[in-house]
């Protein structure tokens, strides 16, 4: 497929609904949220898995992104990490929303917590905990294995993120959530593969996670960041220089925008577009 093609598709996966259901496209929405986190895929079959759900402020610019995509319900809803920058809007996503599976980190934010589990009361949605060596069922297409948290306590609470590499054909994702070091650490003794073309950056690039054995051994083409335009010490420059070294290709949420990754199962295409075109 020549470049101008894919080009046309992407445009067409954003601002279309009937796109938007195209099939034999993986693709993959790292949402314009500030400081904070929200991931959309869309299985080639038209199923939605949403990790993170934004800051409790930004729940409803990830609602209106959501509906202007034509996303009529969430199959898999994931909190990667026990925080409000990734569990604060899930509340507003829960009650605009049909939802068929809820997972949670452990230690979540209480305050938090409650709220989510006061927008499940009514909707038969029992939230459950991932955990390494788990898998995920949202397309046959796609390979969902769950590669973190493998400790049952940690003394850092990002440690508890949940850690997940989607497969589709020859391509890969690796969403770490905010892992730290310990985490990868335990990952890269476990043996799991961790190769993968796109890595969406811990911690929204801070040094305390992307160690240069974890970034090694997943040898990404891309990286993601999602980082808010005023964090001036985010991407922190060490690991912005290991990525650069990998040599991975850096996107930043506070650059670039909406970043949207499409695959046809042999590459990855990435387009970027304000959240404020979409969101009117």
């Amino acid at each position: 497929m020549n470049t101008k093609k894919i080009f046309f598709l992407l445009v067409a996966f954003i601002f279309s609904t009937v796109a938007y259901a195209a099939p034999d496209y993986l693709a993959v929405h790292f949402l314009d949220v500030g400081q904070a986190d929200c991931t959309l895929i869309k299985s080639p079959a038209g199923q939605t898995m949403l990790l993170d759900t934004g800051d409790t402020e930004g729940g409803d610019l990830v609602v209106k992104y959501l509906t202007k995509l034509g996303v009529k319900k969430i199959d898999i809803l994931v909190g990667t990490c026990p925080g409000e920058a990734h569990l604060g809007g899930m509340p507003t996503i829960i009650k605009a929303f049909p939802v068929n599976q809820l997972y949670l980190p452990k230690t979540p934010d209480q305050k938090i917590f409650k709220e989510i589990w006061s927008a499940t009361k009514g909707k038969k949605l029992k939230p459950a905990t991932l955990e390494a060596g788990m898998s995920l069922n949202l397309d046959f297409a796609l390979n969902i294995e769950v590669l973190a948290p493998n400790a049952p306590k940690y003394t850092n609470v990002n440690d508890y993120s949940t850690v997940i590499k989607v497969s589709y054909g020859k391509t890969s994702f690796l969403f770490t959530g905010a892992a730290g070091r310990q985490s990868e650490t335990e990952m890269l003794t476990k043996g799991y593969n961790l190769k993968s073309d796109l890595l969406k950056v811990s911690q929204h690039g801070s040094n305390n996670a992307t160690t240069p054995a974890f970034l090694k051994a997943v040898a990404p083409k891309y990286a993601v960041i999602s980082v808010a335009s005023d964090q001036n010490d985010l991407p922190h420059p060490l690991t912005v220089n290991r990525l650069e070294k990998a040599p991975a290709r850096i996107i930043r949420t506070d650059r670039d925008g909406t970043i949207v990754a499409a695959s046809d199962g042999e590459r990855i295409q990435i387009t970027t577009v304000p959240m404020g075109s979409i969101c009117k």
